[in-house]
């Protein structure tokens, strides 16, 4: 059965891949159906869409960067993280915010995103307003380190898990 739903899989991305002006990839998640991915990965949780529809960034409420340069590819910069594998634990949002909280602070304070890292695990075992690997919404983390600060991943007890554990304050805050 696996297998099928595999062969399936590939050949609707060989299919894309033909007719399409971007690329698709088999990953790790090859062999599931899409019920199957949309029950482990995606959270399926709407109590956040209001707020995210009525958070100030997405309303142009970005003074935080200041005046940003209207013409810039940040891919062809060092402002930018690489994408991370979140394997399969639902924790997109975390990622999402560690991403945009990095990019942000390399932009604000000109040095290199690799420089700024935020600790996705820190953020899915002591953020309480999101629910760890179930899901969450990244403006939610961004108040909580707003409030809070963020921490590096060197600064946290352990390195992304995959799963969500207790929260181990950390001695050292980078805000």
């Amino acid at each position: 059965m696996r297998f099928e739903i595999f062969s399936k899989n590939y050949e609707m991305v060989n299919t894309h891949n033909a007719k399409s002006h971007y690329k698709m990839e088999l990953n790790q998640f090859a062999d599931l159906e899409s019920h199957e991915y949309q029950n482990e990965i995606i959270f399926n949780g709407d109590e956040g869409f209001d707020e995210l529809r009525n958070a100030d960034i997405m309303h142009g409420n970005a003074a935080m960067l200041g005046e940003l340069l209207p013409n810039v590819d940040w891919r062809t910069t060092d402002k930018l993280t690489t994408v991370t594998n979140q394997g399969k634990c639902g924790a997109s949002y975390a990622f999402a915010a560690a991403a945009s909280i990095e990019s942000a602070n390399a932009i604000l304070n000109n040095i290199p995103a690799s420089k700024t890292a935020a600790s996705v695990q820190y953020i899915m075992d002591c953020d309480i307003t999101n629910s760890g690997c179930r899901g969450g919404w990244p403006t939610r983390t961004f108040t909580n380190v707003a409030n809070n600060g963020y921490v590096m991943p060197s600064a946290y007890a352990y390195q992304y898990q995959g799963v969500q554990r207790s929260c181990i304050k950390p001695a050292v805050r980078d805000i």
